[in-house]
């Protein structure tokens, strides 16, 4: 990924702010990985927030964190269908 791209995520507050020269972890490549893959099933920034937080385990006390999963796949499934029927 590009390192405009990688900031622009940091900013968005999907991704943590790594320097350049900085050692990259594992644990921050997955990270990276999940986002494109996110964008890529067309989930917006602030879903993807979202989900990032539930794996966090940060999640507003309001929604507990399966019904905010819950509603996620349900959401992938609809694109699903969708993308079957174009198909």
């Amino acid at each position: 990924m590009a390192p405009d791209a990688l900031r622009f995520f940091a900013r968005a507050g999907l991704l943590s702010d790594a320097s350049p020269g900085a050692d990259v972890t594992p644990e921050y490549r997955e990270r990276v990985r999940f986002v494109q893959r996110a964008q890529q099933l067309g989930f917006e920034l602030h879903e993807i927030r979202n989900l990032l937080a539930i794996d966090d385990g940060v999640t507003d006390s309001t929604t507990p964190p399966l019904a905010a999963v819950g509603s996620q796949i349900e959401t992938i499934e609809q694109r699903i269908i969708a993308l079957m029927r174009v198909r």
